[in-house]
């Protein structure tokens, strides 16, 4: 090995004369969503909490409700309806899920109820 090489990975020998900061990936940067869709999330967070709150109104727990009748975990009603707090979005097959236990279509929950059609 040449003394001008430089390493690719991990810490180089002294005698190296190139010492370049170590860093990990995980370590480097927060972990942020690739396609950040906040404004649709917020949305189909808005609708099924309206939704579900007409829904289940007479219920003490909606949340819970709502997961038992659509098949899902609560912690995954949880996500969805606090957008802000876990960053990520729902998938398709969530939404559809959602939306047939609220009694309406998967694009009832992504329509933003203060535009027009």
């Amino acid at each position: 090995m040449r003394g001008d090489s430089k390493p690719f990975f991990g810490y180089s020998q002294p005698t190296l004369g190139y010492c370049g900061a170590a860093e990990f990936a995980a370590m480097s940067k927060p972990k942020r969503p690739k396609h950040v869709a906040t404004a649709l999330r917020k949305t189909v967070a808005d609708n099924v909490l309206r939704r579900m709150e007409e829904r289940y109104k007479d219920r003490g727990d909606k949340f819970k409700a709502l997961a038992e009748t659509a098949g899902v975990t609560l912690s995954t009603v949880q996500r969805v309806t606090q957008p802000e707090r876990y960053q990520n979005g729902a998938s398709i097959d969530t939404i559809d899920l959602l939306a047939k236990a609220l009694r309406c279509e998967p694009d009832d929950l992504l329509r933003d109820p203060h535009l027009g059609d």
